[in-house]
């Protein structure tokens, strides 16, 4: 079963996430959920998760920072991008260091399960 970290600022959005997908049918566990950046690294460093999904904008260490401290870290997880923006600036700075899809809120079900998938699959080549 591989492993995702869900990074979200608000509380609602990380359990609407985590329970409204059956993600075990997906062959997937929540091994958690962090509200920023700094929490969300120490569990990737830890947990080593496969797939990250995060938010951009949050208190303390955002999602550009984390992206890039994953990417400095050699973190071998894909990395999904949820968010509320659309601005160019975040595409190309997530883009620019390895993320692997930048989704915006909010997203349907099916779609990012869809994206889950994807990347799970490119995990196993």
């Amino acid at each position: 079963m591989y492993k995702l970290l869900i990074v979200d600022d608000e509380y609602w959005v990380r359990k609407g996430l985590s329970e409204t997908i059956d993600w075990a049918k997906l062959g997937v566990e929540v091994a958690g959920l962090a509200a920023d950046g700094a929490e969300a690294l120490a569990f990737i460093e830890q947990e080593k998760p496969d797939i990250v999904i995060t938010d951009m904008r949050m208190p303390g260490m955002d999602g550009i920072a984390l992206i890039n401290k994953i990417a400095e870290r050699g973190c071998d997880c894909a990395v999904i991008v949820l968010s509320g923006y659309k601005d160019f600036d975040y595409v190309k700075a997530t883009l620019e260091n390895g993320v692997h899809a930048y989704l915006l809120k909010p997203v349907e079900n099916e779609l990012l399960a869809k994206t889950v998938l994807t990347e799970l699959g490119k995990l196993e080549t």
